[in-house]
């Protein structure tokens, strides 16, 4: 059956020609490299499915059902995974969170944190200081330390990806 996936505004992101279920359509969207940020997937019966590498930024995921499965190197920056099951769920590669009212995510070896996306050796001291004058003048040694601290921690995890 044909299954759309649509964004959180309702525009089409993807269609699955002769997909079973939604799962299906995902890992096809998948595969063929799709644009998924920002995919509407509340309550979607995802267990069990491949979703190495995909990139569901944004994704509203609140109630899915992923348990089982293989997100390993997926971008989940930002995305709303309240209430989601994530029971054996495989998340190598993939690490997200919020720090001082800003989305990160540490995604294939690269930081993003707010509008700002480099690879992790990049963000030293001196360059962490220079875009918090940038972007929150006033409020830098808050920034600073905090983001700092956020990327010594990154920096200690194991996150490497064999898909």
């Amino acid at each position: 059956m044909v299954i759309e996936i649509r964004h959180i505004n309702g525009k089409v992101l993807y269609t699955a020609q002769d997909a079973a279920d939604v799962r299906s359509a995902l890992e096809a969207a998948v595969k063929s490299r799709a644009y998924l940020v920002g995919a509407y997937l509340v309550g979607a019966n995802l267990a069990d499915a491949n979703l190495v590498g995909a990139n569901l930024a944004g994704a509203d995921l609140a109630g899915a059902n992923l348990a089982g499965a293989n997100l390993a190197g997926a971008n989940l920056a930002g995305a709303d995974l309240a209430d989601a099951r994530l029971a054996g769920a495989r998340l190598a590669g993939v690490a997200t969170g919020w720090l001082l009212g800003y989305g990160w995510s540490l995604y294939r070896g690269r930081l993003r944190y707010g509008c700002e996306e480099h690879d992790l050796d990049a963000w030293t001291p001196e360059f962490i200081a220079a875009k918090c004058a940038r972007h929150v003048p006033g409020s830098e040694p808050k920034y600073v330390s905090a983001l700092t601290g956020l990327v010594a921690w990154l920096r200690t995890l194991d996150l490497e990806v064999t898909p």
